[in-house]
């Protein structure tokens, strides 16, 4: 069976920081970006497997939970195989 690099990215994170006026705005859009890169690794780790899931790569899935001490990047990176646009 085939394997695949997944490289999914959450933004833009540019808008994020042209919109924000005040530190208290950049601070909420960095978590509100930094809790949907988790549910989205969340989402992947659950369908691919935990192993597979290179960045963020937390030691259980309950360290995705919202509003975990855990900060994610707007990056996820998993291995996968079979057809990725299932996982997509």
């Amino acid at each position: 069976m085939n394997r695949y690099l997944l490289t999914i990215a959450v933004g833009p994170v540019q808008e994020f920081i042209k919109a924000a006026r005040r530190t208290r705005d950049l601070w909420f859009g960095s978590y509100l970006l930094s809790e949907i890169s988790k549910a989205v690794a969340k989402k992947v780790g659950e369908m691919s497997g935990l192993d597979n899931l290179i960045f963020p790569a937390p030691e259980e899935l309950s360290s995705l939970d919202p509003d975990s001490d855990l900060n994610v990047a707007n990056i996820i990176l998993a291995e996968v195989s079979g057809n990725p646009k299932d996982i997509i």
